[in-house]
């Protein structure tokens, strides 16, 4: 009999070889001469095509994952130096990846002027989900792909990165995901239990193997001197001084930070200067009301002291708000030829 893990990752991995097929589909329809800018992996069980970076020729074909409307123009140039080639992500070549899509749409609407369409598309309690018809975007909003608001404040070693921050009247901290099974946990836990990074997942005083001691933290984090805890009560309430049998920031970590990196002002959390937002593909188990991610986000927003500092919105409902503008229809009929987004 099948258990609840293993019928999402059969409905997780169905999702993706549908996609997966719609890809080269598309490749086959449009793109003569395709096999010159792949990687050579083929198409078989489900493989998507992945365009080939420098390490498999002279050419970096990585840039044909992103949309620009005229190849080669300056805009285009532009859309693609929103995000360099070192800061893509491993497997940015796949046509599976958020962090591509997210550059097509969001570089996009920055360069080409389009960021004033997300104005009033209605999330959960009838919230605007980015901007409101007061808020919205003008000269002076900047959009930074790969942002580390974080970096200082947190005290990190190696910043993780905010996939699409724009700061205009409100600060707005965008988690993409497309074809991920869950959003990011704390990876302490995944630590083995040699390493002096370790937790167990609670949050209480452990003992760091490593060093065949007892850390004076609660947090695996906060012993090495980052400044998570010292924020998330003024997000959450937590309690920072109580043992706790499950760490509340396990499961929530990448919307929590998403929230800090749209909310902290000058050392302290202010929840009237921002929100995040998780964008997602609807089609994904994985958001879906049975699914981890939609589980991670429900969870997160719950335990906030204002839920509304965190919202959603679909890859599907972004491309209907941008429909609504006919100059934009060159990215809208991409987004559906290429990725079926679109009802």
């Amino acid at each position: 009999m099948m258990t609840p893990t293993t019928t999402f990752r059969s409905r997780h991995t169905d999702f993706k070889n549908t996609l997966s097929s719609g890809y080269w589909t598309w490749l086959d329809a449009t793109r003569a001469g395709w096999e010159r800018i792949l990687d050579g992996g083929g198409r078989a069980n489900g493989r998507p095509p992945v365009f080939a970076d420098s390490a498999h020729g002279p050419l970096d074909a990585r840039d044909h994952n992103v949309i620009v409307q005229v190849s080669g123009s300056a805009l285009a140039r532009a859309v693609l130096a929103e995000v360099p080639p070192a800061s893509r992500h491993v497997h940015f070549g796949s046509m599976h990846s958020s962090q591509a899509l997210a550059q097509s749409v969001f570089a996009n609407l920055k360069h080409h002027g389009g960021l004033h369409l997300l104005a009033n598309l209605i999330g959960e309690d009838d919230l605007p989900v980015f901007f409101s018809g007061a808020q919205v975007p003008s000269a002076a909003t900047s959009v930074t792909m790969e942002a580390e608001p974080l970096k200082d404040a947190m005290n990190e070693r190696r910043p993780t990165s905010v996939d699409v921050l724009i700061d205009g009247p409100r600060r707005i901290a965008i988690e993409c995901k497309f074809t991920e099974s869950d959003i990011g946990t704390c990876s302490r836990p995944r630590e083995p239990a040699s390493s002096p990074n370790h937790c167990d997942g609670s949050y209480a005083v452990q003992r760091d193997h490593a060093a065949r001691a007892v850390r004076s933290e609660r947090c695996a984090l906060t012993q090495a001197g980052i400044r998570y805890w010292e924020h998330l009560p003024a997000l959450f309430g937590w309690d920072a001084q109580r043992d706790r049998e499950v760490c509340p920031m396990k499961d929530t970590y990448q919307l929590a930070r998403n929230v800090l990196a749209a909310t902290l002002r000058n050392g302290r959390v202010d929840l009237d200067a921002g929100h995040a937002v998780l964008v997602y593909d609807e089609r994904n188990p994985a958001f879906q009301a049975d699914g981890p991610g939609y589980g991670a986000w429900r969870d997160t927003r719950a335990q906030l002291l204002r839920p509304s500092a965190l919202r959603r919105a679909s890859w599907q409902q972004i491309v209907g708000a941008l429909r609504k503008e006919r100059a934009f229809d060159w990215l809208t009929c991409e987004l559906v030829d290429r990725y079926g987004l679109g009802h």
